[in-house]
């Protein structure tokens, strides 16, 4: 208890109020190659060293990688922070960030990432830090860390040639299905197919019988 509360000040103090829960938490995972277990990036500990035993690391891929979370249930997500190896040198045009460059985060309800939603593709190399916060709102299962150096991707200016993964916490910040709001207490709108997180408006329409914003309106069949 006491760690994940050092956690959760280190991200306030990184990203200003964190909403929601970490729902990778120790969850199972898999990634393509191990040279450290896929799971020390749920484990709670932020240290973006691999010295410590604490990253997900990958042997290398002249292919492609893949690293995945399963949250074990369809969950409600906000946002997804991935941590990146480091090893306490500058990231900026480092070889870490050479590795990290050309990546994609997917959310999906099956394990296959092209049955789920892109969350976010870097293509900027001005954009990469060592931590990443990317915006998802959506609904899934499964959360994807996909890298690859197919084709002449492995040519591009300061990406590496091999890809890998060297994650060392993947938090996937959200709420359980059904519910919302910073601490995850207030249920949806019982019209609702799937609410906003912080709002509880409804996404992607009401059930059947219901309308409005909140789809908390009963409208009676003629």
């Amino acid at each position: 208890m006491a760690r994940l509360l050092i956690v959760a000040l280190l991200l306030s103090f990184c990203f200003g109020q964190v909403e929601g829960l970490n729902l990778a938490y120790k969850k199972p995972t898999w990634q393509s190659s191990e040279k450290y277990s896929s799971d020390n990036a749920v484990d709670g500990f932020i240290n973006r060293t691999a010295v410590s035993n604490q990253c997900a690391i990958s042997e290398a891929s002249p292919i492609d990688i893949t690293w995945m979370v399963d949250l074990e249930a369809i969950q409600s997500i906000i946002y997804i922070i991935i941590h990146y190896r480091t090893e306490d040198v500058p990231f900026a045009n480092s070889i870490y960030a050479s590795r990290f460059l050309g990546f994609s985060v997917y959310v999906s309800n099956t394990t296959n990432k092209d049955d789920g939603q892109l969350c976010y593709h870097e293509s900027n190399q001005t954009n990469i830090f060592e931590i990443m916060k990317l915006t998802c709102e959506v609904q899934g299962r499964y959360v994807i860390y996909y890298n690859t150096r197919r084709g002449n991707e492995h040519k591009k200016p300061g990406f590496s040639s091999m890809a890998y993964v060297e994650l060392c916490e993947v938090q996937v910040i959200g709420c359980p299905l059904g519910f919302y709001s910073m601490d995850c207490a207030k249920p949806c709108p019982h019209g609702c197919r799937h609410c906003s997180f912080l709002y509880g408006t409804c996404l992607g329409g009401c059930n059947p019988g219901f309308e409005g914003h909140h789809c908390d309106i009963y409208r009676r069949s003629e």
